[in-house]
């Protein structure tokens, strides 16, 4: 058994010559000295999910109280504002199991992480758009958009389609 002094990134190389047919097995293992698997690159993300997971439930708890407080004035972009909030607190609690479960068995989820990126660009299309509408003034200077609606609306759908294409390239693609 190798210890080593500090995390870091490593170069393992294993080289095996053998003049005779021999089988071996041969048991590699990377772990922290805590036992758990995430890289010196990726554990203070595990960390960094977790502190915005707790932000974004402070933030929706917050949120809750103060529109219970003013229901009666508020405004339909409001419940707007709730829902990527709602969907950022998703996001970040999708990312924390990701990385938690790769930290407990060292495998990666693919399909948990797709999922997890698919929530982010939701919530990033989302805040978009929302950014879109209060600039064309509405419900501060317009009641309806109108046509521009369908207009933000088609917009929305291609950057989320695009950045779900991005997301599963950038997943899914080999690395070379």
């Amino acid at each position: 058994v190798i210890t080593l002094p500090n995390d870091s990134v490593y170069l393992f190389v294993l080289k095996m010559r053998s003049q005779d047919d021999v089988n071996v097995s041969v048991d590699i293992s990377f772990k922290s000295p805590s036992g758990l698997y995430l890289s010196a690159i990726d554990h203070p993300l595990l960390s960094f999910y977790a502190f915005m997971s707790a932000l974004y439930l402070g933030y929706a708890i917050l949120w809750f109280i103060i529109s219970m407080i003013q229901w009666k004035e508020l405004l339909r972009i409001q419940f707007c504002i709730a829902v990527v909030i709602l969907l950022g607190m998703l996001e970040k609690a999708i990312f924390l199991g990701v990385y938690e479960s790769l930290n407990l068995n060292g495998y990666p989820n693919h399909l948990a992480f797709y999922i997890a990126e698919l929530f982010s660009c939701l919530k990033r299309t989302f805040a978009r758009v929302l950014v879109i509408i209060v600039s064309c003034g509405y419900e501060i200077v317009k009641p309806h958009l109108g046509p521009t609606l369908n207009k933000i609306i088609a917009i929305g759908v291609l950057y989320f389609i695009l950045g779900s294409l991005e997301a599963t390239l950038r997943i899914y693609k080999p690395k070379s």
